[in-house]
């Protein structure tokens, strides 16, 4: 994820037309937002996981017990 968000906009912003790069790199900032806020929520409300360690939560999305 750490190189990603620091590779992905310097390669935008290398091949994008030079009217869109502003907005393809403020694109892909608010893409990479949204889905860590997505999963806040997810974890968050999910009513099957308070309560419980983030170990159980994980062993309990790969199918552990």
């Amino acid at each position: 994820m750490g190189a990603a968000s620091m590779t992905s906009p310097m390669y935008i912003t290398e091949i994008a037309p030079a009217r869109m790069r502003g907005r393809l790199v403020s694109l892909n900032q608010l893409t990479i937002v949204s889905g860590i806020l997505l999963v806040l929520f997810m974890i968050r409300f999910a009513p099957e996981t308070k309560g419980r360690t983030l170990e159980e939560i994980e062993k309990s999305i790969q199918g552990k017990k």
